[in-house]
């Protein structure tokens, strides 16, 4: 076999197999707080009579959303999943599975996958999502708040004929005098 026959076989074999994968495979980026529509079209000339979304790094055996005999079972849901997720048409009219996850937040983040079953044979993978949820930085400034205390007031030195020192006001004399009994009281006990 020549060189240009093998790569035209090895073209022709990679173009089957990714015709074969029905599998939608996407990724969706959303910032904490916002909804997110995880898409999965199911076959349209079908009842669907079993959907699950799983999140595979849950390592849990419960799911995102479960649905089986036309109504969604809560009791097999991940508790942080409770009162985020609906079927976004709950009749899934055309086969759409596809599901809203309510007020995304971080812990979010991940692969989701959807699985549908038909009459008559079992669940499928049908679309494979990656979330990633975009983290939310803060900056705080803080501005170091300076006190400047301004110590005495011109009508208080000697030279312009006060009765005080120089710079020392009546302000400093009576935070001078609580200082001194503060520790005063503090030696006593």
């Amino acid at each position: 076999m020549s060189v240009s026959a093998l790569i035209v076989s090895v073209f022709l074999f990679t173009c089957f197999l990714t015709s074969v994968d029905s599998t939608d495979s996407t990724e969706k980026t959303v910032k904490p707080g916002e909804d997110v529509l995880l898409h999965c079209q199911g076959p349209r000339d079908d009842t669907i009579i079993m959907l699950r979304w799983s999140k595979p790094d849950l390592k849990s055996k419960l799911y995102v959303f479960y649905f089986k005999d036309n109504r969604s079972y809560e009791k097999y849901q991940h508790p942080s999943f409770h009162g985020r997720v609906e079927l976004r048409d709950p009749e899934m009219k055309n086969g759409d599975a596809s599901v809203i996850l309510k007020n995304v937040n971080i812990n979010d983040a991940g692969r989701y996958k959807c699985y549908v079953g038909k009459t008559g044979s079992p669940p499928e993978l049908i679309s494979n999502i990656t979330l990633k949820v975009e983290s939310v930085i803060t900056y705080l400034t803080l501005i170091p708040h300076t006190c400047f205390y301004s110590a005495g007031n011109t009508g208080g030195h000697r030279e312009e004929g006060g009765d005080k020192k120089g710079g020392e006001t009546d302000q400093q004399e009576d935070s001078t005098k609580e200082l001194n009994s503060w520790k005063q009281l503090s030696a006593s006990t």
